[in-house]
């Protein structure tokens, strides 16, 4: 007959404890994953000078998906300084036009889009120069314009 070995049990009560240690925090922390933000590309639009407004212009608008909805990245180049700000819209190409935020400092804004926004319909991104006189309606003075394309 054999003798038991208490040593033997315990190491290898032990490896298992271990090994289900191990397990435990590679399933906790899934290293696998990364879990950086899931951006897919949508919609972009080339925005381009609108007439009467300053030469030399131009920028881009891209709807992004992120885990927290839809986004509208803008970038723009040459937009002059001007007193008053520039103020992002999307609109029908008509009439209808919403308001969706503004562009910082550096002439580029990120902004949240409302999920149940149709881009379908309000697949225009209009940039406008804006006076600080407190109106909320759109000024008239379009500066860049383009129209998004899935």
């Amino acid at each position: 007959r054999r003798q038991s070995r208490p040593w033997a049990r315990r190491a290898v009560a032990l490896a298992a404890a271990a090994t289900v240690g191990v397990l435990g925090t590679v399933i906790a922390i899934r290293p696998w994953t990364d879990d950086a933000p899931v951006v897919q590309a949508g919609s972009t639009a080339l925005l381009d000078p609108v007439a009467g407004g300053p030469a030399n212009v131009n920028g881009q608008a891209t709807v992004i998906q992120t885990p927290t909805g839809p986004e509208l990245r803008i970038t723009t180049a040459g937009l002059p300084l001007q007193t008053g700000f520039y103020q992002v819209w999307v609109f029908d190409g008509k009439t209808r036009m919403q308001a969706v935020g503004v562009l910082g400092k550096d002439r580029t804004a990120t902004l949240p889009l409302p999920e149940t926004l149709d881009l379908r319909t309000f697949n225009v991104v209009d940039i406008s120069l804006e006076p600080y006189d407190g109106d909320q309606t759109h000024s008239a003075t379009s500066v860049l314009r383009g129209t998004l394309t899935s």
